[in-house]
C-alpha cells in the first residue's frame, strides 16, 4: 500500500518524536454536504446537543472548499514530500464543481500518488468521464443496499429513483473498465463497492455480490457501523444488527465469498467477528502513527490529524502546511498518540477509529523494521 521509503521515514520520525517528511496519506473533503441523507451518517444521526458539546465539526454542513484553499494544500504537500495516497471524501465529493481538476492536480504534481474518490454514486453517471480523464485510480461507491427498499430505509428523505441512478452510474464505470480489458488494455482504475452493515442490509450479501458481478466491480466490502457514542449513548444504536442478524451475515459472507472470488470479486467484512457489527478499536493503547503519516483537510481549511478527531492542528488558509505540520499542537498530539494516550479533551474517538486498518499496516511494518 505504501512504499518502503515512506514506512522508513515514518519510523524515523516516530523514533525522533518529530516527522522527517510530510504525510504520505491524505484525506480531502472538498465539501461537507451531501445529496443523500443516510441515517447512520453523523450529520443525520448525532443530536445537535451532542454535536455542539463534543463534535462541532459536524454542525456547519454547508461548506465548499475554495480553489485557492485547495492550491495551498497541494503546494504545502509538495513542499513537505511525496504524497502516496489521496482520498476525496465528504459530504459527496462529486458535487464539487472542480473535483476533476483536483484529481488532475494531484496526478500532475506527485509521481507516486494513488487518487481515489469515495462517493454515494448518485452523480457517477454524470461525472464519471471527467474524473476518469483526470486520472482517477480508485472509485469507491458507498452503496449500502442491494435493493430500493433497503436504500429507502437507510435514506428515507431521498427518492427510490436515486438507487437506480446509483446502479446506472456504477454500471457505466464498470462497462468502461470491461471495454478497456476487452481491447487488451489493463483497466485504468479500481471500482469498489462498500456497505455499512445495518439491520436493514445484513441480508444483502448475495445481492451486492450479484451487483458487483453485473457492473464489473472488483470488491464488495462490508464495514462495521460507527456508533458515534457520546456520554455513553450511541447515536446509531437503532440501526445496529442483532446477534442473530450478525450471525446470518457472517454465515452468508463465508458461504458466498469463495463463489465471488471465483468471479474475480473480493467480498468480505472489514471488521472482526467479535465486534458484532459495531466498529470498536480492539487495540486501545496501541501506538497511533496518524500524526506522522496522515492528515485530513476540511473544506474551511481546517487541518485535523484524523477523521475522528475534533482538535484542529491549524488552518491552511491562515498558515502554511509546514507551519502546521511542525506546530506545537501537532507535537503535543504526536507525543500522546504514539503512546496510545489521546485524551477525550482532544476530541479523538479512538475506540471508533476509521484509520484502524492503515495504522495497523504502519505499526506492523515498523515492528518488522525494528526486528
Amino acid at each position: 500500500m505504501f512504499s518502503a521509503e515512506a514506512i522508513k521515514a515514518i519510523r524515523e520520525g516516530a523514533l525522533k518524536g518529530e516527522p522527517v517528511r510530510g504525510p504520505v496519506d491524505v484525506q480531502i473533503m472538498p465539501l461537507n454536504f451531501c445529496n443523500q441523507a443516510c441515517v447512520f451518517c453523523p450529520l443525520q444521526a448525532v443530536p445537535e446537543k451532542a454535536k455542539r458539546k463534543y463534535a462541532p465539526r459536524f454542525l456547519d454542513s454547508g461548506q465548499t472548499m475554495e480553489w485557492s484553499t485547495f492550491e495551498r494544500i497541494v503546494n504545502g504537500l509538495e513542499e513537505l514530500g511525496e504524497v502516496e495516497r489521496v482520498h476525496f471524501t465528504g459530504g459527496e465529493p462529486l458535487m464539487h464543481p472542480r473535483i476533476a481538476d483536483m484529481v488532475k492536480a494531484f496526478k500532475k504534481r506527485f509521481s507516486r500518488v494513488s487518487v481515489g474518490v469515495v462517493t454515494n454514486g448518485a452523480l457517477l453517471n454524470e461525472r464519471f468521464e471527467e474524473i476518469l480523464k483526470a486520472g482517477i485510480d480508485r472509485i469507491s461507491v458507498s452503496i449500502n443496499a442491494a435493493d430500493e427498499k433497503a436504500h429507502m430505509a437507510l435514506s428515507p428523505s431521498n427518492h427510490a429513483r436515486d438507487f437506480r441512478l446509483i446502479l446506472e452510474g456504477i454500471k457505466k464505470a464498470g462497462d468502461y473498465k470491461r471495454a478497456l480489458i476487452e481491447k487488451g488494455e489493463k483497466g485504468s482504475f479500481e471500482l469498489a463497492l462498500t456497505c455499512v452493515l445495518t439491520r436493514h442490509n445484513y441480508n444483502s450479501v448475495a445481492g451486492l455480490a450479484e451487483i458487483a458481478e453485473n457492473v464489473g466491480a472488483q470488491s464488495v466490502t462490508f464495514i462495521p457501523l460507527v456508533p458515534f457514542e457520546y456520554e455513553g449513548v450511541s447515536s446509531t444504536a437503532a440501526f445496529a444488527v442483532s446477534k442473530k442478524q450478525f450471525a446470518k451475515f457472517i454465515k452468508d459472507i463465508k458461504g458466498i465469498a469463495p463463489l465471488a472470488s471465483g468471479k474475480g470479486i473480493w467480498l468480505g467484512y472489514s471488521g472482526e467477528e467479535s465486534d458484532q457489527g459495531i466498529l470498536k478499536n480492539p487495540e486501545p493503547g496501541r501506538p497511533c502513527y496518524a500524526g506522522y503519516a496522515f492528515c485530513v483537510f476540511w473544506p474551511d481549511g481546517a487541518v485535523r490529524p484524523c477523521c475522528n478527531c475534533e482538535a484542529q492542528m491549524g488552518n491552511i488558509i491562515k498558515q502554511s502546511l509546514r507551519e502546521i505540520w511542525f506546530s506545537e499542537a501537532y507535537r503535543d498530539f504526536r507525543a500522546k498518540s504514539i503512546r496510545g494516550d489521546l485524551p477525550a479533551s482532544m476530541g479523538c474517538s479512538c475506540m471508533e477509529c476509521g484509520y484502524l486498518y492503515e495504522n495497523r499496516i504502519f505499526s506492523n511494518s515498523i515492528s518488522r523494521l525494528r526486528g
